[in-house]
């Protein structure tokens, strides 16, 4: 059972940037079945390990981490609504979460100091 839950761990975190590199390869010569899916489904791999983790910072009681976490997931799915063309952002506007995830680390480690 074990070796099972491994083996799908490890091909979930493999199978996102093959993902991503097709997609992009085939967006770039604009042929190929992922030139036509959307970036939701192209990142659905990620957002399961995204989920597994996240319920796993949240039953460890985490809160610094589970708040740059929420912010990563933010992030992801403000790209994906910018890369897809549901929204006209510029990438300004879409990289708020980013922005904040580094205010909130220069923040940690100011405190630290």
């Amino acid at each position: 059972k074990l070796s099972t839950v491994v083996l799908l761990g490890t091909l979930l975190v493999l199978m996102q940037p093959i993902l991503i590199c097709a997609k992009t390869d085939q967006d770039l010569k604009d042929v190929g079945v992922l030139s036509e899916s959307s970036w939701a489904a192209i990142l659905t791999p990620l957002w399961f390990l995204d989920a597994v983790f996240l319920f796993l910072f949240t039953s460890a009681k985490v809160f610094g981490i589970t708040v740059k976490f929420l912010l990563l997931i933010v992030l992801q799915i403000f790209l994906v609504l910018r890369w897809d063309e549901t929204v006209a952002w510029s990438y300004a506007i879409v990289l708020i979460p980013l922005y904040l995830l580094e205010g909130v680390r220069v923040g940690s480690a100011l405190y630290w100091i």
